[in-house]
Order: C-alpha cells, then structure tokens, then sequence
C-alpha cells in the first residue's frame, strides 16, 4: 500500500478497506455519495465517484480539498528553486583564467568557431587540461560543467559526475518571457547570442534528452522556436521537445545550415536570422484536421465505395445492415444456447472464403474446435462421418483461407490481446476480428466490472479506427427474468458503455422446445452509420453443417 496516500487519507478522518490495489473509501469526500462508490488508485494516485462521475489525480483532489500548501506549482514538491550541489566559482574562474592565456584554444574558438572574445568571455568558456569548459548556470549559481575534449580518441563531451543538469542560459533567456529560442547544444546557444539573440537556451544533455523538470522553465514563454540540427538525430529530437512543451506554442526553426554555429561561421547577420525564425513551421497535430483532407473521403463516399463494407452473403442482413464497414464495433449477443459463437464463427468462415482475411479469439473454445466446424460448414456433415479423403480434401480448403486464430484458452489481458489484432492486421491484412467473448477475460464485480467493461470497449473500439478493421465482440446479457427471451439493448451485462459506445448491436433468438423450427431470428438493434437500418432478419440454422442460411433456401 502507498503510505502517503493512507496518511492523508487518515490525516482527513476518512474510513476505508483496501482491496484490488484501491483504496475504497465509505463516503465520496466531494458529493457524500455513500460507500461502494468513491475511490483512489494506490499505483496512478488517481481517485473516482462511480454515482457522482467526479474523477483527477490525487493533488487535483487535494486542491479542491483545501489541502495543499501555497506554492507557485506543483513541481516544487521535487524540484528544488537551486540546485542542491554546485560548482564552486573560483573552479570556473581559474579555467577561465586558463583559456585565456592559451592562443592556440582562443584561436580556434574565435578562427574556427567565429565567436568574439566578448562572447567567450560572456559565457566564461574555460580550459581544462585538453578540454574546452563550459559552464551550466541556474540563477547565477554555477550548477555543472560540460567538458568538450579536443584529443582524438577521447569522448566528445563529457559532466561532472553527480551534479544536476540545468538548461544552458536559463538565466539570460527568462529576462524575456515572450519568445525563446531552444537549440541543441552551448555552441548554437552562443552562436544565437553573438547574431542577436540573448533569448535563447540550449539542452545540456543532447537532442534525444529533455528533462522532465525543464518543462517548468518554459512556463513563461508563449512562443517558443526549436532550432535543432538538421540532422536526422536532430529532426527526432525536435518532435519530442515539441511534445512535451505543447506543439501549440512551439515553432520549427529550419535552418540553411546544420546549426547555429554554422550559420554564425559564415557570417549570417541578425536581418537573416530574424527572417529565418519569421519562416519557422507550426508543428503539426495529427488529430486536428481542416475539410479539405477529407474530400477524397467525401468524394468515395459519394461514388458509393468509400465505407468498403464487407458483404456476408446473408442477403436480407446485408441489406438490413449494409455490411461490415471498417473502423466499427459491432456487438453480438444472445440468450444462453442461442447460437452466438456459432454464428461468429459462421461468419468468420464466411469472410474468410470470399478472400477477406479474418482473426478469430475465442477463449472458451479452442482453434480446432472452431475448424472443425468450418469443416462441417464446408462439408455439409459432421467430422465423423466424413471419409479419410474427404477430411484430407477439406483441411487443404481450411489451408488455403485467410483466417488466423489467436490460441489462448481463458484469461488473457488487453495488452496481450492489442498485441495479436494488430500484429494480424500488419502480418496477414486482417480486415474482421472476431472476440469471444467480452465477459470471459474481464473478471470483475460492481462498480469494478463497470469500469472494466468501459476500459475495454473503448480500448477495442479505438484499435478498430486505428487500424481500419471490423470488430465483432460477444457479449453476454444479464440473466433473463423468462425463458427463450430476445434479448435487448438493457439486457446487456455490466455497462451503459455497451449500448453507447458500439457502432452496431445484433441480438440472436432461437426458438426452444421439441416443435421448434429451425428459423433463427437475427435483430439489428443499434446502427450507427445511415447506409444501414434497425430491423429483423431471418436465417435458418442446419445442426448438421452448423451453418446459417438465408430463409427458404
């Protein structure tokens, strides 16, 4: 159990039990929701109110409680205002000192690497045996050192070991609190200064590394320009900082050379510079889309072929529903004994025959169980009476087809379950995933199951949009109050989500009892997209083949 979070808990008098990794509390401290209702994760320090829908982090909790000190953020709590070991000055001063009674290492800062003795002097480079120093300061207090090694076969750059890692001109950039440059390493950062452009930091770490804690020096700024090297190593770096500081805000600086201090070697002035940042990209947010791309869309759509839905071969079904579209989650549920997996796997063979390749989960029964009744579909008769060269005749049509079968009997987690969809849909172009069923890998109870239940649904319908396929998942409904029931959309078990957050629901009724006819009844009862409709369909079922067919064939 997490001890600071019981200590608040028993600091504000609440009583609670402790199960499954939360905290249940008796009351909901926002609404006074009774218990069963209200509580906190002990790993995500998160809490949630199942009645009131009132949910945040712990310290959002907290905040609204009253309970948290008055401190200018939250960061603080890790984040100390200065470091807590530094560099002692006359260290830095005497390298300084060194540097600047050694020609031959002014002139290749100066020859080479175009800058001025004033900005050497600004940034207080210094010497250290074969290394140029540079120091890192954090309000004015000299935080570490980087040693740039100059001797063939020693490392590039090297740190004092064990002291903190502080962005490089912090203290000359936050003046400014407008705009801030950001670039890859010191010697842009100074190259940037020397054009013009005291608001300007660099990373200390490389272009693959933004501390966490930095985001906070940032909070100031409205614009920020990222100016890394045009490089491959650089390009990737660029995206990530631009992630974690808010792409909203960030600008990308395209440079005409690899880097800043490039560009001050050959002599661009500040009137070339300003231009440049005045040309730097908006960063792109992949979820935020104009019309205009999706006219192609628009223009398929309108030509009749643009959803690509798959055809059953059921006709009054595929009229009724129009098909499998992509991107959709459709439920199928049914009494106890109605048939749901057996019309699953109907329908899985189907689509596998007409060439659209199919991933089968099933976790009560096992993949040659399955086959074996597409094997009677095919055939038209059960496994035992089917002759040696027949059996042979149908296994080689079950090679052949585009279905594969994720071979896990019982429990299996959504990770493990992503994992399989998406590497049938990359490895075979996996166009219809079929799940069976929902309630058999998500053992929960109450307010849990609920949870659960809408964890999963969203998760599975979120991979079906990513990746373009048709999800088909069983699903259980509660226990009937009569027998041989149709089941409806309140009948589902566990979740409003499972009426919500599907794009279909099909319901599957057969009837019972010795004079039964083998009419099997199919009910369309949620279609989300207009090309279909809510209605009923009947098939009929044959024992011996195990197949559904359209009425009066």
């Amino acid at each position: 159990m997490n001890g600071s979070i019981e200590n608040y808990i028993d600091s504000k008098g609440w009583t609670f039990k402790y199960r499954n990794g939360e905290y249940a509390l008796d009351e909901c401290p926002l609404s006074g929701c009774g218990p069963g209702h209200f509580y906190i994760s002990d790993k995500k320090e998160v809490f949630y109110c199942q009645k009131c829908n009132e949910r945040g982090h712990l310290l959002s909790l907290k905040k609204r409680l009253g309970d948290l000190p008055r401190v200018a953020h939250v960061s603080q709590y890790s984040k100390p205002s200065t470091p807590s070991k530094t560099i002692d000055p006359s260290i830095v001063e005497g390298y300084h000192k060194a540097l600047l009674e050694n020609p031959e290492t002014l002139a290749y800062l100066t020859d080479r690497r175009g800058f001025t003795l004033e900005t050497i002097k600004k940034f207080k480079l210094g010497l250290h045996d074969d290394a140029i120093t540079i120091p890192h300061f954090q309000e004015g207090i000299c935080a570490n050192v980087k040693f740039r090694h100059r001797k063939s076969g020693d490392t590039k750059y090297s740190r004092e070991e064990g002291y903190p890692s502080v962005l490089f001109n912090i203290d000359s950039a936050i003046k400014y609190q407008d705009s801030v440059i950001v670039c890859e390493g010191e010697f842009d950062c100074m190259g940037f200064d020397q054009m013009g452009f005291p608001n300007v930091v660099s990373v200390t770490c490389g272009a693959g590394t933004f501390h966490d804690e930095w985001v906070d020096d940032f909070d100031g700024f409205g614009q920020i320009y990222l100016s890394y090297d045009m490089d491959e190593e650089g390009r990737k770096g660029v995206e990530k900082v631009a992630d974690k500081l808010g792409r909203y805000r960030c600008l990308d600086v395209l440079l005409p050379l690899k880097d800043a201090n490039e560009c001050l070697q050959a002599g661009f002035s500040n009137r070339e510079i300003t231009e440049i940042l005045a040309q730097a990209k908006h960063f792109t947010i992949k979820t935020i889309k104009s019309p205009e791309e999706f006219s192609d869309e628009i223009r398929a759509r309108h030509a009749g072929n643009g959803t690509r839905a798959i055809k059953t071969g059921w006709t009054e079904f595929d009229k009724t529903l129009n098909g499998f579209r992509q991107s959709e989650l459709t439920i199928l549920t049914g009494e106890t004994g109605s048939g749901k997996s057996t019309h699953a796997t109907n329908l899985g063979y189907r689509l596998a025959r007409d060439r659209h390749p199919v991933l089968i989960a099933s976790f009560e029964q096992k993949p040659a169980t399955l086959i074996g009744k597409m094997i009677q579909m095919k055939t038209g008769k059960p496994l035992a009476e089917l002759s040696s060269k027949e059996l042979e005749k149908a296994l080689a049509h079950m090679n052949s087809l585009p279905i594969h079968f994720v071979d896990v009997y019982g429990e299996i987690g959504l990770d493990q379950l992503k994992d399989a969809i998406f590497y049938a849909r990359r490895r075979f172009g996996v166009e219809l995933v079929v799940i069976d069923h929902l309630h058999f890998f998500l053992k929960f109870s109450g307010d849990h199951e609920r949870q659960a239940i809408d964890v999963a649904l969203r998760d599975i319908k979120s991979w079906a949009m990513e990746l373009g396929t048709h999800t088909v998942l069983v699903v259980h409904p509660t226990k009937l109050q009569d027998d041989n029931q149709v089941v409806r959309l309140n009948d589902l078990k566990g979740s409003s989500g499972l009426k919500q957050i599907p794009d279909n629901v099909l319901s599957l009724w057969r009837p019972r009892g010795h004079n039964a006819s083998n009419e099997v009844l199919l009910y369309v009862l949620k279609c989300r997209d207009d090309s279909g409709d809510e209605g009923k369909v009947i098939l009929t079922f044959d024992k011996r083949s195990q197949s559904y067919e359209d009425a009066g064939l």
